[in-house]
């Protein structure tokens, strides 16, 4: 199915969930194939698009951070924020989403292992740093803190 969209197969593919590169752009782009065998894309913006796009004003996350609140987030993807403030605040976060997380892990560890581009491998680290807050059970998330000092939003 997902032939049909790109035009040809996907890099790699798990199931209903796949990772792509670009072959002209490089581009790396994931998603899966929902009930409906529609394909939904899987976001993985950085916290300054947050900003840039005043999506969360700042004092909300900071304060998530200070009061001890617990963060929910319904389509977290592996956009930056969500993990970051769990790192910060050492408590992991509920997620609903119907991403299977063990799936992108393994997808972005295959990925991992091809020849990417220095910006992609950079990439592939990073997103999987913010899957292991999602599957690791036990904070602190010692992987990904020591990226995670300061204020969310810096």
């Amino acid at each position: 199915m997902l032939e049909r969209i790109l035009g040809r197969a996907p890099s790699i593919q798990i199931e209903n969930h796949a990772l792509d590169i670009h072959p002209r752009t490089g581009k790396l782009s994931l998603g899966y194939y929902d009930i409906r065998k529609k394909w939904m894309p899987v976001y993985y913006r950085p916290v300054s698009e947050y900003v840039d796009h005043t999506a969360m004003p700042r004092d909300i996350c900071e304060s998530i951070v200070q009061n001890g609140q617990q963060l929910i987030d319904v389509g977290a993807g592996l956009a930056e924020l969500t993990p970051k403030v769990a790192v910060k605040k050492g408590k992991k976060p509920i997620i609903i989403d119907p991403l299977n997380y063990d799936y992108i892990h393994q997808l972005l560890s295959r990925a991992r292992r091809k020849n990417l581009s220095k910006e992609n491998i950079l990439l592939v680290d990073q997103l999987l740093e913010r899957v292991s807050v999602y599957l690791d059970p036990s904070p602190p998330y010692s992987s990904y803190t020591s990226r995670c000092t300061g204020k969310i939003f810096q």
